[in-house]
C-alpha cells in the first residue's frame, strides 16, 4: 500500500496481508506509528486480530 493510500484508509475496509495473500478487515489505524490492526483468517492459525505496518498490506 502506497502512503496515500493509507492516509484515505478507514476502520471497516478490506486489506489483503502481500506476504500470504490472505485479506482481511481494518479494526483500528495508528496513525502516530502507521500501523493497522486487521482481523484476518490466516491459514493454519485461524481468525486473527494482529498489527501490521500500512507497507506489508495492499487495499482491495
Amino acid at each position: 500500500m502506497i502512503y496515500d493510500e493509507y492516509k484515505k484508509l478507514k476502520v471497516g475496509d478490506k486489506c489483503v496481508i502481500i506476504k500470504t495473500g490472505e485479506p482481511g478487515t481494518v479494526l483500528n489505524i495508528n496513525r502516530d506509528t502507521s500501523d493497522i490492526q486487521l482481523q484476518a483468517k490466516r491459514h493454519g492459525m485461524g481468525m486473527t486480530k494482529d498489527w501490521y505496518h500500512y507497507t506489508y498490506l495492499a487495499k482491495i
